[in-house]
């Protein structure tokens, strides 16, 4: 089976993707050609702005498929360097200066840090992938997504879950040295369940709470009263969409300045810079934390400007929502010894195309299931991006979760896919045409869609590409065309499979609006025996892999990169719980 060229229209944006080889023949070397370009960055002393002077080198690199060696990641010996002196050869040797813990990190981001929401960028409730900085959650995840302490140390239910209570950290503080108690939990569950404060996380949070489910029972001590029964509150009351603000916080005020128990404090806040300036909380309850004195935190939206921030030194970490490198860049950043690849061991985000099922011809379950047998998702994962991914069945759920309806992912069936097609009246003689809207949304996105384009076509489905740039796609095309591309970080379960399938969904991008699937999630919410619970969510995956409109094309490992002399940072899983607190330089 041999894959041909890509047949996007040459007015298209999408880039030129080339796959002679069969997927028989994999022992072929694969050439990669990269064009880097490195920018030296410069900060200028009076602005703050990063001055920025482009050369352009071209690396070339063959890539074994069979034989990927990835860099271990690890702090150098630190050694002291002695010079002799040869200009004067009566003088002692001298000694350099042993290397210390750098007091300044310098932190790219994706996107630009104005964005995220209504006139704000430092709201915690609206640009949630810099909240963390400086605002602290009740709760945590660990990177399976099991939850932790944070500011509430324990937790507990009675015996049908229908009533939980939180035992809150003492001691915490916010930055304008108020102390933190259980009247801050009460009033920001509230404030982010108010419609007219515009929270985009809201939708997830009223299925199963209100503004009264939350009461306190002392200063240290709250009670959560759910809607129904819930088996998974811990869980459930996480979000990237929430924070722990002030008793009294307003709009106006959490826009203006920020005002946590987080790790980090602004020198001077300025909402029109892409470069903040951190320093450390002196007063952050985790006595330890952070271990670096100050932090410049740029950003870089551009992701080649990023690559070449990293490989001059002009910062000293890159990370982005879903991996700051992209697998073009792989290869030209792996032969800079100056520089380390951070590649997460667990998947951050789901890449999919959904396809709106009461939309024709997505309307016909024969066209649903077809499309997702076009798909060979290993070759794509492995292949096409460099084992930087995972192959998906067709639901949130990865395969190899222990919750998971099944262990494997769904297989190619080029054959079974056209015989699907042929009883909807789709043959040589009458292609099924179609429109995809795509655009750049997270590394490996286009890669994926234009290597889904060949494999549809194999099949007899003929794909035009429709590229949106990636600053608009959200706006214009997202949930605006019935066949496109969408990406969704990855959630615990009962959020993964509810935050864009129920028939409430705030997103409902498939348009998959089943009562009996909402019943099995309901189900599943108030039932506390573990493995019950996990036995209703495999029901529904189920039926969202056989008859729904998502095709869960891939889970991908986001790669960040790190100069080799700092260490104690990860890509973040979930993706927007960054932890800067650990990271430190020796220079």
């Amino acid at each position: 089976m041999a894959y041909g060229t890509n047949r996007v229209s040459p007015d298209k944006n999408c880039g030129e993707y080339l796959m002679s080889r069969s997927k028989h023949n994999l022992k072929t070397p694969l050439i990669y050609f990269g064009i880097a370009v490195l920018a030296v960055f410069g900060i200028v002393a009076c602005s703050g702005d990063p001055e920025v002077v482009v050369e352009t080198v071209v690396v070339e690199k063959i890539v074994e498929v069979e034989k990927v060696v990835e860099k271990i990641v690890e702090v150098p010996k630190i050694e002291e360097k002695i010079v002799i002196a040869t200009a004067a050869p009566t003088a002692a040797p001298t000694a350099l200066p042993p290397k210390q813990r750098a007091s300044l990190v310098k932190i790219a981001t994706d996107g630009t840090l104005g964005e995220g929401g209504p006139e704000s960028s430092i709201h915690p409730f609206h640009n949630t992938g810099a909240g963390a900085l400086f605002y602290n959650r009740l709760i945590n995840l660990t990177g399976s997504f099991d939850p932790i302490a944070h500011l509430a140390e324990s937790w507990s239910a009675n015996s049908d879950a229908s009533e939980w209570t939180f035992n809150l950290r003492q001691g915490v503080k916010f930055h304008d040295g108020s102390d933190f108690t259980a009247d801050d939990v009460v009033y920001s569950y509230a404030y982010m369940l108010d419609p007219d404060n515009g929270s985009p996380g809201v939708g997830q949070f009223t299925r199963f709470m209100d503004e009264n489910s939350f009461t306190k029972i002392d200063d240290f001590t709250v009670k959560f009263t759910p809607l129904t029964p819930q088996a998974e509150v811990p869980l459930l009351l996480h979000s990237k969409e929430i924070a722990v603000v002030p008793d009294g916080s307003t709009f106006d005020s959490l826009k203006a300045a920020t005002n946590g128990t987080g790790p980090y404090v602004f020198s001077d806040f300025d909402h029109t810079s892409q470069v903040w300036v951190l320093q450390k909380n002196a007063n952050y309850w985790e006595a330890d934390k952070p271990r670096t004195d100050t932090l410049e935190y740029f950003g870089i939206a551009d992701e080649t400007a990023r690559v070449a921030a990293i490989s001059t030194g002009a910062v000293d970490l890159i990370t982005a929502t879903g991996g700051a490198v992209k697998v073009a860049q792989l290869a030209a950043l792996d032969s800079q010894p100056e520089v380390n690849l951070l590649k997460a061991t667990s998947p951050a985000i789901s890449l999919i195309l959904y396809m709106e099922i009461d939309t024709p011809p997505f309307d016909d379950l024969n066209v649903r299931k077809a499309m997702k047998l076009v798909a060979d998702r290993e070759f794509i994962a492995d292949v096409i991006l460099n084992g930087l991914a995972f192959p998906g069945s067709d639901n949130p759920i990865p395969p190899f979760w222990p919750v998971a309806f099944r262990d494997t992912a769904t297989q190619q069936d080029i054959e079974l896919a056209k015989e699907l097609l042929a009883e909807s009246g789709y043959n040589d003689e009458n292609p099924l045409k179609l429109q995809l809207y795509v655009a750049d949304i997270h590394a490996g996105a286009l890669e994926m869609v234009q290597a889904y384009q060949e494999m549809a076509f194999e099949a007899g489905v003929e794909i035009e590409l429709i590229t949106v740039p990636k600053a608009r796609y959200w706006d214009t095309s997202w949930l605006k065309n019935p066949f496109g591309i969408s990406a969704w970080g990855i959630r615990p379960p009962s959020q993964a499979l509810s935050i864009a399938y129920t028939s409430d969904a705030s997103w409902p991008e498939t348009h998959w609006f089943r009562p009996d699937y909402d019943a099995l999630l309901e189900e599943a919410a108030a039932t506390v025996d573990g493995t019950a619970r996990a036995n209703l969510y495999k029901d529904a995956q189920r039926m969202l892999n056989d008859e729904g409109g998502l095709i869960n094309l891939l889970f991908t490992r986001p790669v960040d990169a790190i100069r080799a002399e700092c260490q104690g940072y990860a890509p973040p899983i979930p993706f927007y719980q960054r932890d800067f607190t650990t990271i430190e330089c020796v220079r």
